[in-house]
């Protein structure tokens, strides 16, 4: 028995974890490669197992690298330090975080929490490695829906073939005042499934193609009810084929309730959605941020199933303004540049001139919610970089101006950008939003294609 559990012992992998030095949180996707080659990424825990034959029992050096965070070089400019890799042995590294915002957790996807598993750490979640057949998912949307956050996912990859879930996939999730995880710790997805435990396609039909769902809203009809209603566009050999407004049946899967024609581009549910009143006319309504909020309709189902009932921000002709109307499509950075090269618009008049440093801004995803701390709207969003940025303004439509960075992905893709203001914390001075991270040069396993939650502290002086 003695010498079982020797044989045992000996074969517990070494473990790394690294740290966030202001927070003591582990940091995940930290890459650390050996002299030879062999790369270990930490898990949402900050863990890295390590279990390599003939390197045991020996010094190991590893450089340590992940975009916004420092570690310290040697002498000889690497960033990186010497271990003794002892089986059943640990090691803490402390890095300091150059980015405002805080990488916290992987949220989708395979092996969350593979190296803690390997290393026997606990896990904040009841599936830390695999729920739902799920091993990587893009595109995000969320509304909270009969008192829990419903969620919306576009391509879903799962493990039995390459070719995965292109009809969208969905889960559950409890708010935290009613029982769900502390935003610190993640989220407990309860995903709609098929038989097989694979995510069931959420657009009912066998029809052929894939399906995009957006602008995902929970609404209420004249009489109260509550309806969770969504865009869809379905493709086939990469063109569009149909599109049109859809709603959650009793099965878990949308119905189609309106097919829309070609001729409607605009008039429909899109981008993310933000509830506003306002001050004007004190009419509640939608506003549907793709990242700028250029499309409205009032707040009611009736409304929103109704194409003529939506408004774009664009120029008329006939009062010689940018204003909200229904004949014309929304208004783009593009079109206002051409408006501001044109003079037709004065700079007190520009909505989308968002600019750091001098340096022009061009938002490719995003969304915008109200903040109670800054009391003000905000905008997270990325750029071609993979940079993500904040931008605030006085009113929901803009206008948007100077931004500040708050994360950076050199190495990778980063879009999909979204904030989920149902886990704002300290009256909305602490802020939590996601990005899907993808291959932009070098692979990542596990985290390609899969989203990362990150926390911001609003009251950071370097955001003034």
């Amino acid at each position: 028995m003695l010498l079982l559990a020797s044989a045992a012992f000996a074969g517990e992998p070494f473990g790394i974890q690294v740290v966030d030095e202001n927070t003591s949180r582990g940091v995940p996707m930290v890459t650390l490669e050996t002299v030879n080659g062999i790369r270990l990424v930490t898990d949402s825990g900050g863990w890295a197992a390590f279990d390599e034959p003939g390197l045991m029992k020996q010094r190991v050096h590893f450089t340590v690298s992940t975009p916004g965070y420092t570690f310290p070089k040697d002498s000889f400019g690497v960033a990186g330090l010497m271990v003794e890799a002892k089986a059943g042995g640990t090691v803490d590294l402390r890095l300091v975080r150059t980015n405002l915002a805080e990488r916290m957790y992987r949220i989708t996807g395979q092996g969350i929490y593979r190296d803690s598993t390997l290393l026997r750490k606990e896990s904040p979640l009841p599936l830390p490695n695999l729920a739902g057949g799920v091993l990587a998912q893009s595109d995000v949307q969320m509304a909270v829906f009969q008192g829990k956050c419903f969620w919306l996912w576009g391509s879903t990859q799962r493990a039995a073939h390459p070719i995965g879930n292109l009809r969208g996939a969905g889960a559950t999730s409890d708010l935290t005042a009613t029982g769900g995880l502390d935003p610190t710790q993640g989220i407990h997805f309860n995903y709609f499934v098929d038989d097989r435990g694979d995510t069931m396609p959420m657009l009912a039909g066998k029809e052929p193609g894939s399906v995009r769902l957006d602008g995902l809203v929970s609404v209420k009809d004249s009489a109260g009810v509550e309806h969770l209603i969504v865009h869809y566009q379905r493709e086939d050999q990469g063109k569009r084929v149909e599109h049109g407004i859809a709603e959650i049946g009793a099965e878990h899967q949308f119905e189609r309730i309106t097919v829309l024609g070609e001729d409607y581009t605009w008039q429909f549910p899109q981008g993310h959605a933000v509830r506003v009143t306002d001050e004007k006319d004190k009419v509640e309504r939608f506003y549907f941020a793709t990242p700028f909020a250029h499309v409205r309709v009032p707040a009611t189902y009736e409304a929103m199933t109704s194409p003529g009932s939506y408004e774009a921000l664009a120029w008329d002709d006939s009062k010689g303004a940018v204003v909200w109307q229904q004949l014309q499509p929304p208004m783009t950075k593009a079109d206002e540049d051409r408006y501001i090269t044109k003079k037709m618009i004065t700079e007190k008049e520009e909505r989308m001139q968002l600019s750091s440093a001098g340096a022009e801004l061009t938002p490719c995803s995003g969304s915008i919610r109200w903040n109670a701390f800054l009391k003000q709207w905000i905008m997270i969003f990325s750029t071609e970089d993979s940079a993500i940025w904040l931008a605030r303004s006085p009113a929901v439509d803009g206008p948007w101006h100077k931004a500040v960075q708050l994360a950076t992905h050199e190495g990778h893709k980063a879009d999909a950008v979204v904030q989920f203001d149902v886990f704002d914390q300290e009256q909305g001075k602490v802020i939590y939003f996601q990005t899907t991270i993808s291959a932009g040069g070098l692979k990542t396993p596990r985290y390609d294609g899969n989203a990362m939650m990150y926390r911001v502290d609003l009251s950071d002086p370097r955001l003034k």
